[in-house]
């Protein structure tokens, strides 16, 4: 618990970086562990921004490593709650990202 403190302290896009790291290591690790479900709340938290959550999906796309159901779906809360503040290419690069997780 003591590093969830220390990241909640990262601006949104710090998380999102982090959030691509994470998922490169830990692409042989069940979805379903608490390491995801702690992703989620970091990621879909308060600070969420559109261009953190677009490119932490993005990463786990791109390492082809889907986070699991509770992860996509803390971000599908998050994009509704903020959906008229994303732009075209964070719109883009969610549904590219969705899709390639074929979710």
């Amino acid at each position: 618990r003591i590093a969830v403190t220390a990241v909640t302290n990262l601006a949104p896009d710090a998380r999102a970086a982090l959030a691509y790291n994470f998922a490169n290591t830990v692409s042989c690790v069940d979805s379903k562990n608490a390491p995801f479900e702690v992703l989620a709340e970091l990621v879909c938290g308060a600070e969420a921004t559109p261009q953190g959550l677009a490119n932490t999906v993005w990463a786990f796309a791109r390492l082809q490593t889907h986070p699991g159901k509770i992860f996509i779906d803390s971000v599908a809360a998050a994009s509704d709650r903020l959906l008229e503040e994303f732009n075209m290419q964070n719109i883009s690069n969610l549904l590219w990202s969705l899709a390639s997780l074929k979710h």
